[in-house]
């Protein structure tokens, strides 16, 4: 048979016993309540070019002391300490107060919106 074709050969419109006999059966249990038991799924990874650039991005922002876009980047790669090393980086004095308030309101912001759920 043909290695793309949806049945095989073996198997017959109304199923094949030594396929997953189980799974698709009502007496095996309840299964939204199997759904929910099993353990969540791994947050997708992003292709590992896709993190390099982001992290070199990262850094041209953060030594162009654009730190509202650092932030963005470093949540988008989850990286607390990188979000960390914005924070500090705020601390420093010639860094203007309405960088600060943006920044302030933009984690403010995000906080609100990951406790929405």
């Amino acid at each position: 048979g043909d290695v793309m074709s949806v049945m095989s050969e073996e198997g017959s419109v109304y199923g094949d016993e030594s396929v997953s006999a189980g799974d698709w059966s009502p007496v095996g249990g309840d299964p939204m309540r199997d759904l929910l038991a099993r353990p969540p799924d791994p947050p997708p990874q992003a292709p590992a070019h896709a993190e390099v650039q982001l992290r070199y991005l990262l850094q041209v922002l953060l030594e162009a002391g654009c730190l509202e876009w650092s932030v963005v980047i470093a949540m988008v790669l989850r990286d607390a300490l990188a979000v960390l090393r914005v924070v500090n980086l705020a601390r420093s004095p010639d860094v203007p107060g309405q960088v600060i308030s943006r920044l302030t309101q933009g984690l403010r912001d995000a906080h609100h919106f990951t406790n929405m759920e």
